[in-house]
């Protein structure tokens, strides 16, 4: 009856249901709310009123029956029961709980807040009701007065500091929120200023203050283990939101000297933490993929080595001195295989620490990695032999491994080209080729790396020949990080074989060490004269890009990119660069 709407004939069954069964509580509660919906305030006193009788005790009813003579405009009456309540049962927290929502259902604020500061005063509880409180002003956006219950609530109930704190940044979402926030904060620091320091360092992260945070947490010292662990997260996250300079202060900081003894795990993820910090503040600008690449994502001619970004390594190449004489005295067990792996690849990969990272890669095989890491490590330990130029230790040592896979023999075959063993190479390239399935991840690697062997190699005159030795001997030296170098010996086989088949890849490749290297007149020269090969569409291509990316000219880039498409339709690179063209036109436009 009562879904359907009919409530004169819900009362009356509701009504039957109590004659018969006057304790009936959910046939009490039904005809309650119904009077309540019809407004019929009246036969709602007069029901509360018989519920009493039979349950003379429960606090619940004998403030419904308050709140039904309120409704029925009998103010005083309505009164007189709830300070009646509060007398018989001001005992307990759960009465004035009850009240206070109560006053806040009738929005009556004023009587709200008196009878939970009086329940405070009774109780000698200075937070009774205090989140309560809180949670009403959030909703109302009454800032202030929620600052005040959140920061007494924290102050007395510090195990619940990560709830709060989350309510409180929530709050801080609302822009007119944030000076009562902040005023608030640093008004109560003296109550508790551990707390409220962290708590002024979360709103500050959190708002985009990343220097008041860091003076925030920094304020707070490293007194005790449990701030090193707070600082630690702290640098983390600041890495994590990209604020690189930060991060490595606060890193810096946990390194110090007078901060190692009895703290090598937190040392070893400080250390970490500064590592990664440098290597995210690489490797966005190495995702950002060129149009033109030398035999892209083929693994026989990766880069392993970060381009350095003008950026200072100091700071970082004086905490691994410190890493190094920690591994000397830590045991193992301080932190994983992982960590010291991922250290090993920051000093193999952007500070070209070559023997720190042998250090580091032995102290991860030390740590019993597991087999995937495992394999990992003990490849990086062979790239630092072709790293370090040590093509004779290299070769025994791939040799030596060969058996643990695939990686392992075409780290082999890499070794013997780059030591000027082109036969060699071919014959172990056969012999993988007829191994691995045409689905493995280096199957298309080593069918580009043959073709190109066999093309300006075997099927090549002496010259052709003596330029394919001369052109992987600059690959050598690029292995090595010598980019002036390798670009030097590009030029002397241009000079020397200007008829050699490989001219135009020797072209390409010094095109863009001299691009790497920031020489850009000397990449352009080179870009345009690949025009003149049979790669034309890549010379204008990469000659577009060194505009673009390297000049600051992209309206000038454009025509280049124009050409391209215009006179090559057939390129691979008509694609890529009509999709860059769309972007660039956009960006310009905007």
């Amino acid at each position: 009856m009562e879904k359907q709407g009919n409530l004169e004939n819900a009362v009356a069954i509701y009504e039957g249901l109590l004659k018969n069964e006057p304790k009936n509580l959910q046939a009490y509660q039904k005809l309650k709310n119904v009077h309540k919906k019809m407004g019929n305030y009246p036969k709602m006193v007069l029901l509360i009123k018989e519920h009493i009788k039979l349950f003379p005790n429960d606090l619940q009813s004998h403030l419904e029956l308050g709140e039904a003579k309120y409704l029925n405009k009998n103010i005083k009456g309505a009164e007189k029961i709830w300070n009646d309540l509060e007398s018989k049962f001001g005992n307990t927290p759960n009465t004035y709980r009850i009240l206070m929502y109560m006053y806040s259902r009738l929005s009556l604020q004023e009587e709200m807040e008196a009878v939970v500061y009086r329940g405070r005063e009774k109780l000698n509880n200075h937070a009774l009701l205090s989140l309560d409180l809180a949670n009403y002003y959030k909703a109302r956006r009454v800032f202030d007065k929620a600052m005040d219950e959140f920061i007494r609530y924290l102050i007395a109930n510090l195990q619940q500091k990560k709830m709060i704190t989350d309510r409180i940044l929530h709050m801080s979402d609302e822009e007119e929120a944030r000076a009562v926030i902040e005023k608030k904060i640093l008004e109560n620091v003296a109550k508790n200023e551990s707390a409220l320091r962290i708590l002024a360092a979360s709103f500050y992260f959190k708002t985009g203050n990343y220097t008041k945070a860091f003076n925030q947490h920094h304020t707070l010292g490293f007194t005790t283990k449990e701030d090193l662990i707070r600082w630690l997260g702290f640098a983390d996250n600041l890495r994590r939101e990209g604020k690189y300079e930060l991060a490595v202060k606060a890193y810096e900081l946990l390194l110090s000297p007078k901060l190692i003894s009895n703290n090598t795990k937190i040392i070893g993820q400080a250390l970490l933490g500064l590592g990664l910090t440098f290597e995210n503040k690489i490797i966005p600008s190495q995702n950002k993929f060129p149009l033109v690449q030398y035999f892209p994502d083929n693994i026989f001619f990766e880069n392993h080595f970060y381009e350095d970004q003008n950026l200072s390594f100091s700071s970082l190449e004086t905490a691994f001195q410190f890493y190094d004489s920690l591994l000397v005295k830590m045991p193992v067990s301080s932190f994983s295989a992982s960590a010291h792996f991922r250290l090993g690849e920051i000093q193999y990969r952007i500070t070209m620490d070559f023997d720190g990272a042998s250090r580091s890669y032995e102290a991860a095989l030390r740590s019993k990695p597991k087999k995937t890491l495992e394999n990992d490590i003990r490849l990086r330990i062979g790239d630092l032999y072709l790293a370090k130029g040590d093509t004779t230790s290299a070769l025994a040592y791939f040799e030596h491994e060969r058996s643990r896979g695939t990686t392992f023999l075409n780290r082999l075959i890499q070794a013997n080209l780059l030591a000027g063993r082109p036969d060699t190479a071919m014959v172990l390239i056969k012999s993988a080729l007829g191994t691995i399935r045409p689905e493995a991840a280096s199957f298309n690697d080593l069918l580009e790396l043959r073709d190109l062997i066999q093309q300006h190699y075997f099927s090549g005159s002496s010259e052709d020949r003596m330029a394919f030795e001369l052109f992987f001997s600059s690959e050598f030296l690029l292995r090595q990080k010598k980019l002036s170098e390798s670009a030097e010996a590009l030029y002397y086989l241009r000079e020397q074989y200007p008829n050699a088949s490989i001219l135009s890849q020797a072209i390409l490749r010094e095109a863009l060490i001299r691009k790497t290297l920031n020489q850009i007149p000397e990449a352009l020269l080179l870009a345009e004269k690949l025009t003149q090969t049979q790669d034309g569409d890549i010379g204008w291509v990469l000659y577009g890009e060194i505009l673009e990316k390297s000049k600051n000219e992209p309206k000038k880039a454009l025509d280049y990119y124009y050409r391209v498409l215009e006179e090559f339709p057939a390129s691979l690179l008509c694609e890529p660069v009509r999709f860059h063209v769309r972007k660039l036109n956009e960006k310009l436009k905007s």
